[in-house]
């Protein structure tokens, strides 16, 4: 094990507890104000909004955390599953500590709930400062990219078997039926194939969270969201057929 591995390790043990102290200190800010009139005004509604992206944001760096550790524990913790670690939790703390992109153009401020000090404590947190330091960096992202580039993978196991199975079904599929003839469906303006759906229907593309009672597989939201990144990957038209309406 590196010492980056230690450290990284070390960081991913901590950093849920500063993350979590950020969340409260924004609850309390949004909060307080309601529970004094009992009203929920127009402003109210952004700060709201804000705070559930605050709260997102944090779960997000909790399960990458969690996820990091399982592998970790399970000897799977590889370079390209710790530089994705890096890259992904040292965005999302830039992110809450200085604006949230709710939008393609709506950003939401710590100062707009009155929690800047709080923010800056964040940030100074020894793990937090960790992977601001040493996490979205330009030189932390090229050894991610030249590693998938030169072969490397990043572990996309769910520690679930039907899970697994799922994804992997689905992408030898969508290698197999859709990714040779996606570019020309685009090209050339076309609507998937009758015959593509027909399948998808099939391997019960249509009815993975419908329950076995009614003739879906009962497989969760969990694995719709498998089937459909799978089918993204070859094609987002494709993978958009999968999602509920």
């Amino acid at each position: 094990m590196t010492s980056t591995t230690t450290e990284l390790l070390a960081h991913l043990r901590s950093l849920p507890d500063a993350v979590g102290a950020y969340v409260e200190a924004a609850r309390r800010a949004v909060s307080a104000p309601l529970e004094a009139t009992g009203a929920l005004d127009r402003g109210a509604q952004r700060e709201l909004h804000g705070l559930s992206w605050i709260a997102a944001s944090a779960e997000a760096i909790r399960q990458a955390t969690l996820w990091g550790l399982a592998l970790s524990e399970a000897g799977r913790l590889g370079a390209g599953e710790s530089l994705a670690l890096r890259v992904g939790i040292g965005e999302y703390l830039e992110q809450l500590t200085t604006a949230l992109p709710m939008s393609q153009n709506e950003l939401f401020r710590p100062r707009e709930i009155g929690v800047e000090a709080e923010a800056a404590c964040l940030r100074q947190d020894k793990s937090a400062s960790w992977f601001l330091a040493h996490g979205n960096t330009p030189e932390t992202r090229r050894q991610l990219v030249e590693h998938v580039a030169q072969g490397g993978g990043i572990d996309e196991g769910l520690r679930d078997e039907t899970l697994d199975a799922v994804r992997e079904q689905y992408r030898r599929f969508s290698a197999d039926k859709i990714l040779p003839q996606a570019q020309k469906w685009h090209l050339q303006d076309e609507l998937i194939p009758d015959a593509v759906i027909a399948e998808l229907a099939e391997l019960g593309t249509f009815g993975v969270c419908i329950p076995e009672e009614y003739g879906g597989l009962g497989l969760g939201k969990l694995a719709l969201c498998v089937v459909t990144e799978e089918l993204s990957r070859a094609s987002f038209g494709t993978g958009s057929l999968g999602r509920p309406s």
